[in-house]
């Protein structure tokens, strides 16, 4: 029945589609602008005008053509409309003829109906594109390139658009040396078009031309236009993708210096910071943009440094740009479940209304039940949740583990990482949360076993590396071993703020305070972790500096006073 009802709406569509199309073409005469009727005006060209009328017939055999299509007997249909084309000389029923055939790569039909249609309509730059296209698909690359410079000389599209359509057209439809080689025949007609030098550096990267010939076309568009915006982002990641990224930064800092408004490339070079792990260089390159990305970021930084008034405020700041964008309200209420500011978080939680964010919303509620009410009750709940895919699958056993972590139950977030370990074996992330809470519970063998499996599928994986490496400096006298494990991932990640941290403290165990001094230092300033203040502290307090140490401390208590690593050192050193 359902299938019957849209077979006949798209009959009724079809109809009302080509009752118009004959109203079109059969209405009375219309005074023109200057005078003239709108008969006499066509007439002047005789092409633009059908040359059979729309009748009855003709509007039998088109839905005929669509009962076919919707049949998907897509041969039929579109043979249908590639007669009715020529018979009637119609531009509109060429056009939709050419679409069909290029839309189901029937290109040798297409490579007809664009032929007509640019001869029927020759200033309509989508007719001449549309024959273009078909003209790559059968292999006459010279009428594809008339076809592209006609359909880029007719576009009223803003150039940036309309030259990165041709450039994806051929990019995506023959071998990348080809493309480069069709797209630059067609920019020839455009030598001053600077989105025209801008793609041609694309397919060049992308057909992996010689280094020293895509340094010469990034240097002719720079010269074309040196302030260009664009261009400094293409050369910035012309750098970025053969590895020279001091080159790139150099050149970045330089350009932005003389250039402090180029949006596009402080946005990459942001992004390539935070891909560094220098979030808080990144941050400053964000603060120059007021775009609601940037907020954004911002806030995403901050939250990851563990800064939450100024992540709070940079999201609501964006939540002001754009109020219609409910992801942010997802990150506002996690940042008021985790001040335990129930009331707010309630509701953020109550304006997510997306349905694409249900499930978010669903485990920020748990989160919000365990906080007011019970985490046994929240895990009963998550537990019985019905899950779409793998991935919020293992959501949900993280968030219940995290649960139990954060209420001081290790053994039963053991046991639950365990569970999921067993539904989803060598699942990655489910490894590396099982290392850490057996690093709590002081399972270290658990530890060893956990990362070795995560190793054995990823042998650089820096926070497998460095949850090993901390584990056996600080819990075992295995400690040449375990600094080994860390230089290899601060080798991979010379920015994580969690494994400067983690070599800091191995240098501490050796009895090397200034280089400790220095990196737990660099790893608090990257992160503002009681854990990283408790460890900076007490290697001050051992060289003497116990005001320092006490300095420390108490602004971290300030921010986190449940902190059990933070209050035990305190404990542990001021009761000497």
């Amino acid at each position: 029945m359902n299938i019957m009802r849209r077979s006949v709406l798209h009959l009724i569509l079809a109809t009302l589609i080509l009752s118009a199309l004959v109203l079109s073409g059969c209405t009375a005469t219309q005074p023109t602008a200057d005078g003239t009727d709108a008969q006499s005006a066509e007439a002047e060209d005789s092409r633009l005008a059908p040359q059979v009328d729309l009748s009855a017939e003709i509007l039998h055999q088109f839905l005929i053509s669509e009962l076919a299509y919707y049949r998907n007997d897509v041969l039929t249909s579109i043979e249908i409309l590639e007669k009715l084309a020529f018979e009637t000389n119609d531009p509109r029923i060429a056009e939709i003829a050419s679409l069909r055939a290029i839309g189901n790569q029937q290109y040798d039909v297409a490579s007809n109906t664009t032929y007509l249609w640019v001869m029927l309509s020759p200033d309509s730059a989508e007719a001449w594109f549309s024959n273009a296209v078909s003209m790559i698909a059968t292999q006459r690359y010279d009428e594809a390139v008339e076809g592209f410079q006609n359909n880029l000389e007719l576009s009223t599209d803003p150039d940036q658009i309309k030259f990165q359509k041709v450039s994806r057209a051929l990019g995506g439809s023959v071998d990348p040396n080809l493309a480069f080689d069709l797209f630059d025949r067609v920019i020839s007609e455009f030598p001053e078009s600077i989105f025209g030098r801008l793609y041609s550096i694309e397919l060049a990267v992308t057909a992996e031309k010689d280094e020293e010939f895509i340094d010469q076309l990034v240097t002719e568009g720079l010269a074309m236009a040196p302030n260009s915006d664009d261009m400094a982002s293409a050369k910035f990641f012309v750098h970025i993708r053969r590895g020279a990224v001091s080159d790139a930064v150099e050149f970045a800092k330089k350009f932005l210096s003389r250039n402090p408004d180029s949006h596009n490339l402080r946005h990459h070079y942001a992004r390539h910071l935070v891909g560094e792990g220098l979030n808080r260089e990144a941050i400053k390159q964000y603060e120059m943009l007021t775009d609601a990305e940037s907020l954004y970021m911002q806030g995403t930084l901050h939250e990851q440094a563990n800064f939450p008034e100024l992540s709070r405020d940079k999201f609501l700041a964006f939540h002001k740009l754009q109020p219609e964008n409910q992801r942010v309200l997802i990150n506002l209420a996690e940042l008021a479940l985790e001040k335990r500011d129930y009331e707010e978080a309630a509701a953020w939680i109550s304006r997510i209304t997306n349905r694409n964010l249900g499930f978010s919303r669903d485990l920020l509620t748990a989160k919000y039940i365990a906080g007011t009410r019970s985490i046994d009750e929240a895990v009963a709940l998550l537990e019985e949740h019905p899950t779409e895919s793998q991935q919020e699958r293992i959501r949900i056993i993280l968030v219940v583990e995290d649960l139990y972590r954060n209420d001081g139950r290790f053994d039963d977030a053991f046991s639950v990482l365990e569970a999921g370990l067993e539904e989803f074996r060598g699942n990655i992330t489910l490894l590396l949360a099982k290392s850490y809470t057996a690093a709590e519970l002081n399972l270290i063998d658990q530890v060893e076993m956990t990362v070795n499996a995560i190793l054995a599928q990823q042998p650089d994986n820096a926070l497998a590396l460095n949850a090993l490496g901390y584990t056996l400096i600080d819990q075992t006298d295995r400690l040449a071993e375990g600094t080994d494990y860390i230089a290899k991932a601060l080798e991979i990640k010379p920015n994580d703020p969690f494994i400067l941290d983690s070599m800091g403290w191995a240098h501490f165990k050796m009895g090397n305070f200034e280089d400790a001094i220095e990196l737990l230092s660099v790893a608090l300033s990257r992160r503002d972790d009681p854990v990283m203040a408790a460890h900076l502290g007490e290697v001050y307090w051992t060289i003497g500096r116990t005001q320092k140490a006490r300095q420390l401390w108490d602004d971290a208590r300030k921010k986190s006073p449940d902190n059990e690593i933070l209050i035990e050192t305190i404990e542990r050193l001021t009761s000497q």
